[in-house]
């Protein structure tokens, strides 16, 4: 199943629009990976079971090392869907480890996480993309 070794992968996109050097950063059995987005700094956020539990990880896409930004025995992320979301990193939360916790809440948040949308414009926008 996806969520037990899910790979997060990246890969250079050539002139001929062909891909090139496509390479794995964190994932695969045991550590799969549910979600992932740029950072404002160039690296990735992926929410990873890499600690044993969905906890949010900066990768650095040059060389797939990877650090837990909050290591936490509850999780921050659940099973795979496509276009789910369950963080989305903030350009001006101030340090970059806050700015990707900025908006990552524990999945079983997810009605509180609506209701704070509700009240915040700038949480839909970064969550769903509308104004």
């Amino acid at each position: 199943m996806p969520w037990d070794a899910a790979e997060l992968r990246i890969a250079d996109v050539g002139g001929d629009r062909r891909f090139q050097r496509a390479r794995t950063l964190v994932g695969g059995p045991g550590a799969p990976v549910a979600q992932a987005e740029w950072a404002p700094d160039g690296t990735l956020l992926a929410a990873c079971e890499r600690t044993g539990w969905w906890n949010l990880h900066r990768v650095a896409p040059e060389t797939g090392a990877a650090h837990t930004l909050h290591r936490a025995a509850e999780e921050f992320a659940g099973s795979q869907r496509l276009g789910l979301r369950w963080f989305a990193p903030l350009a001006d939360a101030g340090p970059p480890d806050l700015q990707a916790l900025g908006v990552a809440l524990p999945h079983h948040c997810a009605a509180e996480m609506n209701h704070l949308a509700s009240f915040l414009p700038e949480l839909r926008e970064a969550f769903d993309g509308t104004p």
